[in-house]
């Protein structure tokens, strides 16, 4: 009980602060700015395309899709998540690394199960990589364990590593993604 009597006077003596500091004098104008605001946005670099290639396999093979790349310029780092049908593929491994300092090490295996791999890669030496439209960055390769017929999506998504690539004059570019398609025979 003395608590609560001591935590109703500190409410009072606050609000009564308050109220005292809200107070202004009508003949007091409002101070003009000095500065416009500034833009905390963060500034946009333009598109980086990203095209994931389809494949069709056997039952039972291996199929590696490419990400290949348009509009890379300059850039210093790029994360995002990828996704897949894990009742129609099964992740095996990643290969034909096109990229400084990229690794399957750049890459979350954590989540495999439910079709995700994360992915964070960034130029160490921050001066930005450029790569020519069609290049290949890296390859991922799935067992095909569906039914023939079926067929997934491979697709750059935004969760749950969200999709974030910069460039080398900070600015962060939209990422225009092409999925692919594996198909099971």
């Amino acid at each position: 009980m003395l608590a609560s009597c001591g935590d109703d006077k500190a409410r009072e003596a606050a609000t009564a602060q308050a109220l005292e500091a809200s107070k202004t004098s009508p003949t007091e104008p409002s101070p003009a700015p000095t500065e416009p605001p500034q833009d905390t946005r963060p500034k946009t670099g333009g598109i980086i395309n990203l095209i994931v290639s389809g494949k069709s396999a056997p039952k039972g093979s291996d199929a590696c899709v490419s990400v290949s790349t348009r509009n890379f310029k300059a850039i210093v780092s790029m994360q995002y998540s990828i996704k897949w049908d894990p009742k129609v593929l099964k992740f095996k491994g990643l290969q034909g690394f096109n990229l400084p300092q990229l690794s399957a090490e750049n890459f979350g295996k954590h989540i495999l199960d439910k079709g995700l791999l994360t992915h964070s890669w960034f130029d160490a030496n921050v001066k930005g990589i450029s790569k020519g439209d069609g290049d290949t960055l890296y390859e991922i390769c799935f067992e095909t364990i569906g039914i023939p017929g079926s067929k997934s999506a491979v697709q750059l998504i935004n969760e749950p590593t969200t999709i974030e690539i910069a460039n080398v004059n900070s600015e962060f570019l939209t990422l225009d993604a092409t999925p692919g398609t594996v198909l099971v025979k």
